[in-house]
């Protein structure tokens, strides 16, 4: 009876583990995808950003369209007298096909697996959401901004100027997304908000090389890891894991050490996959 009731606890404990695991792959099966995706999205077009299509002349400028939107956003990408889509004035509703929802689903199952009643399930949501809250309004503000800046296209300025750094910059790549981690504690919104800079930057230092596209952008992902110790949520959640509530700042002391050192030697890794190891890039 003892064996039979260790199981059970063993079962219980990995279970929400389990449904999260089992959502997500029912999610990725192309016929439950499409059917989704063509049941549950919502697009529609917010209004004074949508200029439809812009055409360049052939010295090179964009036609002028309703604020200009996407001539501004395309950072002059567009050859000579081509008609060219924008759709970062859409919005994209995509209800059930957002990882959140799935995970929402997943959370319900897991509920109902633990026999908790509408009651109980509601309560211990909201106060996952009351514990979140400052998280939530954070990412959403990070993203909120990221999209600004892609929209307005402040972040191809930035990739212009940082672009004058030559091929340095391959050793600032992670630095921004370690810096982007360390201050946000997400590398969701970091990616959002330098991603796009990253990329621009690459197209000006190395033209035409979707290689080092690809680099630059992963370099800010991958850069953003090492900075993931040292952020603010993250070291409340270990302060709190580990008993040590209210000393943050000593966890810091010992950790931010290995995050720099770790940031230093992805940082050579980078400049020698910008260089002589460019090979190591995956392109499509």
């Amino acid at each position: 009876a003892a064996s039979a009731t260790g199981a059970a606890r063993v079962w219980g404990a990995i279970a929400p583990y389990v449904i999260v695991v089992t959502v997500f792959a029912l999610s990725q099966i192309p016929a439950i995808k499409a059917w989704l995706a063509k049941t549950f999205a919502f697009v529609f077009n917010w209004p004074g950003l949508q200029s439809g299509s812009f055409t360049k002349n052939a010295d090179g400028s964009v036609v002028a369209q309703p604020l200009d939107f996407c001539g501004i956003v395309t950072g002059g990408q567009a050859s000579a007298g081509t008609v060219t889509s924008c759709s970062l004035g859409q919005v994209n509703l995509y209800g059930v096909l957002a990882t959140g929802s799935f995970l929402f689903l997943a959370g319900l199952i897991t509920a109902a697996a633990y026999r908790m009643g509408p009651k109980e399930t509601a309560g211990v949501f909201g106060k996952t959401v009351k514990s979140l809250a400052f998280t939530i309004v954070t990412v959403s503000s990070v993203l909120a901004i990221a999209y600004i800046m892609n929209g307005s296209g402040m972040t191809i300025s930035l990739g212009s100027a940082l672009a004058a750094a030559g091929v340095a910059f391959a050793a600032l790549s992670p630095v921004l997304g370690w810096l982007g981690v360390a201050i946000t504690g997400s590398d969701t919104s970091s990616n959002a908000l330098f991603g796009g800079m990253q990329v621009a930057a690459a197209k000006g230092v190395w033209p035409g090389s979707l290689a080092h596209e690809i680099l630059m952008a992963t370099s800010n992902s991958t850069g953003g890891v090492m900075g993931k110790m040292i952020s603010p949520q993250s070291l409340s959640v270990a302060a709190a894991a580990t008993g040590m509530l209210n000393q943050e700042g000593e966890i810091f002391r010992k950790v931010v050490g290995w995050s720099i050192l770790l940031l230093a030697i992805f940082a050579v890794l980078v400049v020698l996959q910008s260089t002589v190891l460019i090979g190591m890039v995956p392109v499509p």
